[in-house]
């Protein structure tokens, strides 16, 4: 034993997985010296380990922090509106079928009556034969996107781009009974764009486009746009009734064909 340990400057411990020197062993009994190495190994190996266990813990708790908790940028949806010349897919349909359900609950859940407040009606203008003022001032509309999701219009001094962590998103998905619905921040509210509508069809802006003998065959409310878009029959109506309006919420559309 003593030869064969001369012959070799160190020897392992297969149990401990420490080297010792000669010096460490003493027929064949591990010496104080010995033991101490030991011990070193392993509190070395057991920090070690705590080390690469904390690691993988950071990893993961980033990982649920980035794509779990803030799942803004985990979920995104098509700001592009449905086409009826598209083609329309088997799983566009099953998602239309959801977003007509969450267009239902909304409906039902109108006049409102939650937390926010409401833009004054200038008239008895309705829409589905919910009063102006009875939508909330965040809510400015809604479509269908390409892939047959709903998209709500957000007014944009209330929308943020980390929007599902905002009262209204909450009160929506609340509303709505689900969170798959996309939202996108627009300049005016619904009720700003139905008193509009209430103008053209009783109020100072249509009794002006009669006076100036322009011909109109009605208004159309584009949701997508924002917009009033009001029906004339030339480009040369277009440009006089286009005189008549004091900011973008209006916009002239030539539709000969209907005349």
């Amino acid at each position: 034993m003593e030869e064969y340990m001369k012959e070799n400057e160190k020897i392992m411990d297969k149990n401990q997985g420490t080297f010792f020197d000669n010096k460490d062993i003493d027929g064949g009994v591990i010496s104080e010296e010995g033991k101490r190495k030991t011990s070193k190994s392993k509190c070395k190996f057991v920090y070690v380990s705590v080390v690469c266990a904390c690691l993988l813990l950071a990893i993961v708790l980033l990982y649920v922090v980035l794509f779990h908790f803030n799942h803004d940028y985990a979920r995104t949806y098509s700001l592009e509106p449905y086409k009826k010349s598209a083609d329309a897919t088997k799983e566009f349909g099953k998602n239309c079928e959801k977003s007509y359900q969450m267009m239902d609950a909304l409906s039902k859940s109108l006049p409102y009556s939650g937390k926010y407040s409401v833009v004054r009606a200038t008239d008895e203008y309705t829409e589905d034969v919910i009063p102006v003022d009875g939508y909330p001032d965040y809510y400015a509309g809604k479509y269908i996107n390409v892939d047959g999701k709903l998209i709500i219009l957000i007014k944009e001094n209330y929308f943020k781009e980390k929007y599902r962590k905002c009262d209204w998103y909450k009160e929506l998905v609340e509303v709505l009974g689900s969170e798959d619905f996309g939202c996108r921040p627009v300049k005016y509210n619904y009720t700003e764009l139905m008193n509009g509508m209430s103008d053209y069809v009783w109020g100072s802006l249509g009794r002006a486009i009669k006076d100036m003998g322009v011909e109109s065959s009605g208004a159309v409310l584009e949701e997508y746009e924002n917009i009033i878009g009001i029906r004339v029959k030339t480009e040369a109506d277009a440009q006089k009734v286009q005189g008549l309006f004091s900011n973008d919420m209006y916009r002239t559309v030539v539709e000969e064909l209907l005349w």
